[in-house]
């Protein structure tokens, strides 16, 4: 009663006398959740497919000013009290040439819609 332990028994799916091998059960295992996640996402989607809407006149030079204003920013934070003015103003610096670079880039788009010309040489026509 005290002194004698029984091994506690063992399942009949992992039992190595049991007639189907392990490697035979994990792989009805597998196709069984296989069988149920390809039921369960066979159904219409919940998911929204979001869409990126381009700009047209978003370049990849307006890509690397936003990066590096964003650079900038994070930058402030971390900045030691003696440089952070400094940084703060390489900051606005950098902002200001961002939001010039962009109302440029809109008023020129919004020129060509309206059916102006960038190039001067256009304009000799008389």
């Amino acid at each position: 009663m005290f002194g004698i332990r029984t091994p506690p028994k063992q399942n009949e799916g992992s039992n190595p006398s049991s007639k189907t091998p392990p490697k035979l059960e994990a792989n009805k295992l597998v196709r069984k959740h296989l069988e149920k996640w390809e039921a369960a996402t066979s159904g219409p989607s919940t998911f929204k497919v979001q869409e990126i809407l381009a700009l047209p006149w978003w370049s990849e030079e307006l890509t690397a000013l936003k990066r590096e204003v964003a650079t900038k920013k994070g930058r402030i934070r971390c900045a030691a009290p003696v440089r952070r003015q400094m940084v703060v103003e390489q900051y606005l610096e950098a902002k200001a040439r961002y939001n010039a670079k962009i109302k440029e880039a809109q008023s020129s788009h919004e020129s060509l819609q309206e059916g102006g010309s960038l190039s001067p040489s256009d304009d000799t026509s008389s």
